[in-house]
């Protein structure tokens, strides 16, 4: 091969990886696959297109996405993260993890069910009490045997469930308001000291929480 021919080589193969180069800017493309972390926690989703790039959350309520790529963990759950230039489009998988344990709601226990229901569920109660000044309450209180949980005392109107109110010893759980914070959305109120909605789509509770220097208490209401 003579030297001209040599350089005429040299050249081509030049332009060609060059332009090779330069069209890979040209494509739309997303490098996250995948993010996972805690509630307040921010990550950035790495994308490239010749275009502008949107990003839009599926559950604002679990994460947040802004116009950027930056993604912030809202509450505990499981969302993703559509990332779209107009033409081509693709979903980014997002987990806000969970950094303190919870004691679940009452399980099996649904608005409108009996006090025989809940025996039934968990057997002989350690009291059984009907309020002497509104009769149509009756107050079912269990012991229980999770050094967390002092109590659960189950609340019913006219032998339909109210609500179950969780007593938890403060000692033997400090991160208590966290785990609620890291879970649900927060409302100041007067009556007590935070008013927390559950916002997951499987449970229907509202969920009541207040607390003193000795005890947390957490009042559970089935919504009808």
């Amino acid at each position: 091969m003579n030297i001209r021919a040599l350089c005429s080589y040299a050249l081509l193969a030049f332009f060609a990886f060059g332009c090779s180069k330069d069209s890979d800017k040209d494509v739309f493309s997303v490098k996250t696959k995948e993010i996972e972390f805690f509630s307040g926690d921010k990550a950035m989703i790495i994308a490239e297109s010749p275009t502008s790039i949107y990003y839009k959350s599926r559950n604002v309520e679990v994460a947040l996405a802004n116009n950027t790529g930056e993604i912030t963990g809202q509450k505990v759950g499981k969302t993703e993260i559509v990332v779209t230039d107009g033409t081509n489009s693709t979903a980014v998988s997002v987990e806000v993890k969970a950094k303190y344990p919870l004691w679940e709601a009452p399980v099996g226990l649904v608005a409108g069910s009996s006090v025989s229901d809940l025996i039934s569920l968990r057997g002989k109660p350690h009291s059984l009490k009907v309020n002497p000044d509104n009769p149509d309450y009756t107050y079912v209180c269990y012991l229980s045997n999770d050094l967390k949980i002092e109590k659960v005392n189950y609340v019913y109107q006219k032998d339909k469930f109210y609500g179950a109110d969780l007593r938890y010893v403060q000692e033997m759980c400090p991160n208590l308001k966290d785990a609620f914070k890291e879970r649900y959305f927060v409302r100041e109120t007067e009556k007590y000291d935070l008013l927390l909605f559950n916002h997951f789509k499987s449970e229907n509770w509202t969920i009541c929480y207040r607390f003193n220097d000795k005890y947390h208490s957490v009042f559970y209401i089935p919504k009808p």
